[in-house]
């Protein structure tokens, strides 16, 4: 933001994202993507033996153990 002192207001200026940038931004969100992707393939792949039922309160109970909480 720059004010222009001689009309007494301040003036917003709208930068546009260049090309790199915006390519950045692509490739991290297709890496995003590509991990949550290969963490549902596998989620999925388990055998249904593997899988038990989980209410909602064990959930949130695993949840905070393993961010630490």
């Amino acid at each position: 933001m720059r004010e222009d002192r001689s009309l007494g207001r301040a003036m917003t200026m709208t930068v546009r994202l260049s090309g790199p940038i915006q390519r950045d931004k692509a490739c991290s969100e297709q890496e995003a993507f590509d991990r949550l992707k290969a963490e549902l393939e596998r989620a999925f792949a388990a055998p249904d033996n593997t899988c038990h039922a989980l209410t909602a309160a064990d959930a949130i109970a695993r949840s905070g153990a393993q961010s630490g909480a």
